[in-house]
């Protein structure tokens, strides 16, 4: 550019600007000048000014971060920080997450739920019984998505309640293979729904053809009773898992060193609640403390419903452990 040329391009002087900007360095301290939304603005107007690759980019980031903030950036896994966008991405996530202070205050509510739920079953339970009389009908399970019940249910304990409208040549009800699902017919009736207070009124009901050959007067009786005999091995909360010392597991491995992975530093925003869960699955016996010479890392990750997932990192022992020859069957062969 000549001197005294003033005819530039805006286009080259943004550039000339944008190379020349300083990125203040950010912690996420209530002492920095400028805010989150500020940081990640400066950033990606810088960015676009350099055409380099992505992992000098978000290394370009990463040296701009201090403190917390660099920490919750620099432990996440590597699948989490390929692009400048998956790093941007991160620091909003851990601004809208908030202190760990929070975390807590959800557990704690978390808590006394589970413990109004517990209370209001033993009240339950005191009114009624801790179980319902059994009846003698039988379950039908179709795998379809609306209500059915079978024939011989319904002739014996609702035929004199309700009218049995007849199978209709336009209501045809297919299961997930295509086939399709004889009924005898269906009726009308409201479905009171406890948790909301209200009943939904004319909800049909399908009335399924019983299946050949079985004899529900002693099948379906002997079941139930069965089922409630061993109620121990069923779950009846969340983390009711079970313990069995009747099979043993063994990892093959091709030879005798132990694989010995060091502690991987957790993320600082999700660091109380792996706390807390950890803490959790101790109290559970799901989980016990060890002296093994065998360590594998823990990794935090986050479910749909945004809690967290304990998972472990145990692709070095994988790398070592003898394939079995005969793998479990595929289930749609």
């Amino acid at each position: 550019m000549a001197e005294g040329d003033f005819n530039v391009p805006k286009k080259e002087l943004d550039d000339v600007k944008l190379r020349e900007r300083k990125i203040d360095k950010f912690s996420g301290r209530k002492e920095d000048s400028q805010t989150i939304e500020e940081f990640i603005e400066d950033v990606e107007l810088t960015l676009k000014s350099r055409p380099t690759s992505d992992g000098e980019k978000v290394h370009f980031i990463i040296s701009h971060l201090e403190g917390l903030t660099k920490e919750e950036v620099r432990y996440r896994p590597l699948s989490e920080k390929k692009t400048p966008t998956n790093v941007l991405g991160i620091l909003r996530e851990a601004k809208s997450s908030g202190p760990p202070d929070l975390a807590k205050v959800l557990e704690d509510l978390k808590f006394e739920l589970q413990s109004i739920k517990s209370e209001l079953k033993t009240l339950k339970e005191e009114k009624q019984g801790p179980y319902r009389k059994t009846r003698d009908f039988y379950y039908c399970d179709t795998g379809l998505m609306v209500s059915a019940i079978s024939e011989s249910f319904f002739n014996k304990m609702l035929n004199s309640y309700f009218e049995l409208h007849q199978e209709r040549s336009w209501l045809r009800l297919r299961v997930a293979n295509g086939l399709d699902t004889p009924y005898v017919g269906y009726i009308e009736t409201g479905v009171y729904l406890p948790l909301f207070g209200e009943t939904i009124k004319d909800r049909g009901i399908l009335i399924l053809k019983d299946s050949p050959g079985v004899n529900r007067k002693n099948s379906s009786g002997f079941i139930v009773d069965l089922i409630e005999k061993h109620l121990d091995v069923f779950i009846s909360e969340e983390l009711d898992f079970g313990y069995t010392t009747t099979m043993q597991h063994q990892i093959k491995l091709f030879d005798d060193k132990p694989v010995a992975q060091p502690y991987r530093r957790i993320p600082p925003s999700q660091y109380e609640e792996a706390k807390v869960h950890i803490k959790d699955l101790l109290g559970e016996n799901i989980i016990k403390e060890s002296i093994s010479p065998y360590a594998a890392p823990i990794v935090v990750a986050r479910k749909k419903d945004q809690s967290i997932c304990l998972c472990v990192d145990y692709q070095k022992l994988n790398i070592k452990t003898v394939r079995d020859v005969f793998p479990l069957p595929r289930i749609d062969e």
